[in-house]
């Protein structure tokens, strides 16, 4: 699911709100399908990246890592407030 609330500076990114694939499907692309269509959805709503708060796991965090995302050196203020454990990372689309 992508937010359609725009965030940053140049108000340029939208929020990966959500991305799960439960255990018994994982490993079969489901999550790499996924995640091509909430790209191909932002893009379309005037997005130049994706906003992501992962929880901080090696898996969540590689495989947000292995599709172009990186830590963002400018947390949006109120999801790091409301999240400030995960890792903050932005993906250009």
């Amino acid at each position: 699911m992508v937010d359609n609330v725009p965030l940053g500076v140049e108000g340029n990114q939208l929020q990966l709100k959500y991305l799960y694939v439960s255990r018994a499907y994982r490993q079969r692309g489901i999550a790499t399908r996924l995640f091509q269509e909430v790209s191909v959805m932002a893009r379309a709503h005037g997005a130049r990246y994706l906003y992501i708060s992962a929880t901080p796991t090696e898996n969540t965090v590689n495989f947000n890592r292995s599709r172009g995302a990186m830590v963002t050196l400018t947390p949006d203020p109120e999801l790091y407030a409301l999240e400030p454990d995960d890792i903050h990372l932005v993906c250009p689309l």
